[in-house]
């Protein structure tokens, strides 16, 4: 967690003047210790909550998978654009964008002017504007940053207002954050787990449609033959006169004929049946749509 805080000398000093900072170790990866930063270095959420930079995920990816050096878990991660991006850090990396060798002027502060408390949604550490004194509480009921005078003289301390230090108020927005990132990460965790079904099933439903296609294209080819043969047979018999040339175009027209039964019997057997087209056509209308 990052925070300013200030020496026993500095108290007093104008709001004019600097304030030192100490060291923001949750800035650092924790893996290669290098500063985070919003480039090739940029921090990145794994699922189990712990933090890597950008150029650490990139080397630990193995092809499809990616195991946390922290805890060990293993995560089916192809690239690190596939891992969401820690705007937590990102965010307090802008708000040091005005410093400059570990030094945070009070004109640069992220105050309220003339007045003793800062808004809740701000994270601010620096001085009150009007005690100059180090804004070291907040009130978690009125969601307000303060001074120590700002507690004992200003703010209403009502029946229901808790007061904490800013360093634990800081430290629990930190958790509250991972908690919220945990939550996203497993929201989408589970929107890329239906994705990845509704996909296989839709490879699983290309693949049974041209299996489909193929015997529907075999029956129809079939049945063309049998009945270009039964039209043949009955053109025969028409011509016929001799009883013997009747007698053998009866038996070829009932061979035939035989044929187009099995032919139909087939049919009946490879052709799905109309419930199940009306299904898959919906499907595709759908996807069509989509």
């Amino acid at each position: 967690m990052c925070f300013w805080k200030m020496t026993e000398n500095e108290k007093n000093k104008p709001a004019n003047q600097y304030i030192e900072m100490e060291g923001i170790p949750s800035l650092e990866c924790e893996i290669c210790h290098q500063a985070v930063d919003e480039g090739a270095r940029c921090p990145r959420v794994l699922g189990c909550g712990h933090s890597l930079c950008t150029a650490c995920i990139a080397a630990l990816i193995q092809i499809t998978s990616l195991t946390c050096p922290c805890c060990r878990k293993v995560f089916q991660v192809a690239s690190v654009e596939q891992l969401p991006v820690n705007f937590g850090m990102t965010k307090i990396l802008r708000a040091l964008k005005d410093c400059r060798d570990g030094i945070l002027t009070n004109n640069n502060a992220i105050g309220s002017v003339g007045s003793s408390e800062v808004s809740a949604k701000q994270l601010y550490n620096g001085n009150c504007d009007l005690h100059n004194s180090p804004i070291e509480f907040r009130c978690l009921t009125c969601e307000l940053w303060m001074c120590d005078i700002c507690v004992d003289k200003v703010h209403e301390n009502g029946p229901d207002c808790q007061v904490i230090e800013s360093v634990e108020a800081l430290s629990r927005m930190k958790e509250e954050h991972v908690e919220e990132s945990k939550g996203l990460l497993a929201a989408t965790e589970a929107d890329l787990g239906r994705v990845a079904a509704i996909c296989a099933r839709v490879t699983s439903l290309q693949a049974v449609l041209e299996r489909q296609q193929k015997k529907l294209q075999s029956v129809l080819e079939e049945g063309g033959r049998v009945r270009d043969a039964v039209f043949s047979a009955h053109t025969v018999l028409y011509l016929t006169t001799t009883p013997q040339e009747v007698h053998e175009a009866i038996q070829a027209a009932m061979a035939c004929e035989g044929a187009m039964q099995i032919w139909a019997s087939r049919m009946h057997k490879k052709i799905p049946d109309l419930t199940t087209l009306t299904i898959l056509a919906t499907v595709v209308e759908v996807f069509a749509v989509a």
